[in-house]
């Protein structure tokens, strides 16, 4: 096969996709997000002749883990931070922010209220996910999700958990044994 047409093949196999939407998209199906208020109709289509339900949103309550080992450098700890503000400042949320290595080095409870975040990150070892997810089970509240932001390249626990997992990862990484993994780009 000629290398133009390989090269526009492969860019057809290889969609880029808006990472940013799929992280939306996980959060509502997560948090239920996709909630109908039959009470009162919706304005916008009561002037059409139509009583369609009115969406709400809801108070998201979600686990957010960065990782903070050595090959994640401070531009993309600062992306990762980023984009924790824009989950806050999207809808009012509670995020267990949890800055882990191999160990957790701390997590921070914040909310819409709390932006712009004023955290420093803590880590700077190997990276091992599974504090993470004995963490989860020992957190008290009740987070619809967990959102890992990472490079991917660490120790997975053995089993798949019970609750939904996306792996948000940097251009160059590894891969996910389960969860759904989004590259930042």
């Amino acid at each position: 096969m000629p290398a133009g047409i390989e090269r526009m093949v492969s860019g057809i196999l290889k969609p880029k996709i808006d990472w940013r939407s799929v992280l939306l998209q996980f959060i509502q199906r997560s948090a239920g997000g996709d909630r109908h208020d039959w009470r009162r109709p919706n304005r916008r289509m009561v002037s059409q002749g139509l009583y369609l339900p009115r969406r709400h949103g809801e108070f998201l309550e979600v686990m957010i883990a960065i990782d903070t080992s050595g090959s994640i450098g401070n531009s993309e700890l600062h992306q990762f931070l980023g984009e924790v503000e824009g989950i806050l400042a999207s809808c009012p949320s509670k995020v267990w922010l949890v800055w882990c290595d191999t160990t957790i080095g701390r997590v921070d409870e914040v909310t819409s209220d709390d932006l712009p975040l004023e955290v420093t990150p803590r880590g700077g070892g190997g990276t091992d996910f599974r504090p993470v997810f004995d963490y989860w089970k020992e957190c008290e509240g009740s987070p619809s999700c967990l959102i890992y932001l990472t490079d991917l390249y660490g120790m997975f626990p053995d089993t798949e958990p019970d609750f939904p997992v996306l792996w948000v990862a940097t251009p160059v990484s590894g891969g996910a044994p389960w969860g759904e993994v989004v590259t930042l780009e």
